[in-house]
């Protein structure tokens, strides 16, 4: 993974799973597919959007899933999430910068 292009992340709550990397899958000027690498199987809870740090996602892990909490991506301020699943370790998280009017 040398050349791969990391993202800052920030956990929110009490960590219920380790949160190792989170990285830049595929992007474009204004959709982002980021891989958010944890320790152990992970399920995708929900999602948060821009209005704090950035967007996030709310997961847990497997064998804990009421212990949540929210993995936020500071480097994209304003930003909203389009959609995110969990594959086993890895929590797929695809973003979008809204048009402004």
């Amino acid at each position: 993974m040398s050349n791969v292009k990391h993202v800052a992340f920030k956990v929110n709550g009490e960590p219920s799973i380790q949160v190792e990397v989170a990285y830049v899958w595929m992007e474009s000027p204004d959709l982002v597919a980021i891989g958010i690498q944890t320790n152990e199987r992970t399920v995708v809870d929900g999602s948060g959007g821009g209005d704090g740090d950035g967007p996030g996602v709310f997961i847990s892990s497997v064998r804990n899933p009421d212990q949540m909490m929210y993995v936020e991506l500071p480097d994209y301020p304003g930003w909203t999430v389009w959609s995110a699943e969990a594959s086993k370790y890895t929590v797929h998280v695809c973003i979008y910068k809204p048009k402004k009017d």
